[in-house]
């Protein structure tokens, strides 16, 4: 198991940047590993209600309260 996590050792390299050196340390890995996988998780989200909105849109139309879905849609009520 610590070989899953040796990605996020620190490396012993000094980048130069605009601001001066730096170097890429644990804390910055789970960083980038913690924002991929919100990344991961909104597109996720996105996909599915996408495909939810675009696939169960008319049936969601008949049960929609004040019509809000039906202007997006022929609504079957109408």
């Amino acid at each position: 198991m610590s070989s899953m996590f040796s990605v996020l050792e620190p490396t012993p390299e000094v980048y130069q940047g605009h601001f001066g050196e730096f170097t890429i340390n644990k804390s910055d890995r789970i960083g980038v590993v913690i924002y991929r996988g919100a990344t991961f998780v909104a597109a996720l989200c996105l996909a599915l209600g996408a495909m939810a909105i675009l696939l169960l849109g008319p049936i969601l139309c008949a049960n929609c309260l004040d019509g809000f879905v039906c202007q997006f849609w022929p609504c079957p009520r109408d």
